[in-house]
């Protein structure tokens, strides 16, 4: 069953890697391991709606994942590790103003990003021939350990004023940042919907046929792509292995979780 997991994550991964357009939208799936790499531990989600995004991960020692979009103009997305300390504007300048130290700052503002509401400054920077317009996002702040923010960017006009809105609002940009997950709190949502539906089928005397239309319905609901996955190959397959499989696939995302409920109603 690990094996499973594995591979289903495996091939979602790839499909990311390549950066290919397909006709359904791809997904991709990150996570970090601390044991593996030197970057704060956490778990990013997100589907590149629409495709044509190049997608790279793990790019040196403080990148989780950029995406950019194609030739034409400035366009893309960082999602970065940092160490910058102080205020939060302080803090947010600094990392705005990492590759240009004379970008055009704006007002710090808060942004609803991956979920939650976060701060966030606005920038402009470039040659008159190439601007851009961008917004970097606070994630996490630097403590004993390193901080996680991210950096939007798009196309802007040597007039373009500051602004978060605009940026994130990007009708390119702005499908794609709708479905990031930053954390493990989706995650603990969905092994919490999990049991809480184990519970109930356990109480079920209906046929098999009823059971897994249920646990469908319930997949349904789920935000985490890799526990979709794995709780997709529960609803199809009737075998004993069923629980075991999502234990995997919540330790595989580095969450601890067990359901005593669902071993009443493994056959």
């Amino acid at each position: 069953m690990r094996a499973c997991f594995a591979a289903a994550l495996a091939a979602l991964s790839l499909v990311a890697s390549a950066g290919l357009a397909r006709a359904k939208p791809m997904r991709t799936v990150l996570h970090v391991e601390t044991r593996k790499r030197s970057l704060p531990q956490t778990n990013i989600e997100l589907d590149p709606k629409g495709g044509g995004w190049s997608v790279s991960r793990f790019v040196g020692k403080a990148v989780y994942l950029t995406l950019s979009g194609p030739p034409g103009g400035p366009l893309g997305l960082e999602i970065r590790a940092h160490s910058a300390k102080g205020a939060d504007r302080a803090v947010l300048a600094q990392l705005a103003r990492r590759h240009d130290k004379g970008a055009v700052l704006g007002k710090l503002v808060r942004v609803t990003f991956a979920g939650k509401k976060r701060a966030a400054l606005p920038y402009v920077k470039g040659s008159q021939a190439a601007h851009s317009s961008g917004c970097v996002v606070l994630i996490r702040r630097a403590g004993r350990g390193r901080g996680i923010y991210a950096d939007a960017y798009v196309s802007a006009g040597a007039r373009t004023r500051p602004s978060c809105k605009a940026v994130l609002g990007n009708k390119r940009l702005a499908p794609t940042l709708a479905t990031l997950k930053i954390g493990y709190a989706h995650i603990r949502a969905d092994l919490a919907l999990f049991c809480k539906t184990a519970k109930r089928l356990a109480r079920m005397k209906h046929s098999g046929k009823r059971r897994t239309m249920f646990a469908r319905t319930v997949m349904a609901k789920m935000k985490s792509i890799p526990l979709r996955t794995a709780f997709d190959a529960i609803a199809a397959v009737a075998d004993k292995h069923k629980y075991k499989l999502m234990l995997q696939a919540a330790k595989e995302l580095g969450v601890a979780w067990t359901c005593p409920a669902y071993k009443r109603i493994v056959r």
